[in-house]
């Protein structure tokens, strides 16, 4: 499954029992894996953080 930022942190903000959207930075083509046993959502692991650079 393919996601975007914001879909992603929503779901890992849910998982975590954070209230807010922005949870973590998923870095561009980073890999978050989530499993299920057909009754629960789990967070295997989160994909890399994005870095940022002050120009």
């Amino acid at each position: 499954m393919f996601s975007h930022y914001v879909a992603i942190n929503a779901v890992v903000s849910a998982l975590a029992g954070d209230p807010r959207v922005l949870h973590f930075r998923p870095d561009h083509t980073s890999i978050t894996v989530l499993e299920t046993d057909g009754e629960r959502l789990t967070l295997v692991a989160k994909g890399r953080e994005a870095t940022t650079g002050v120009l």
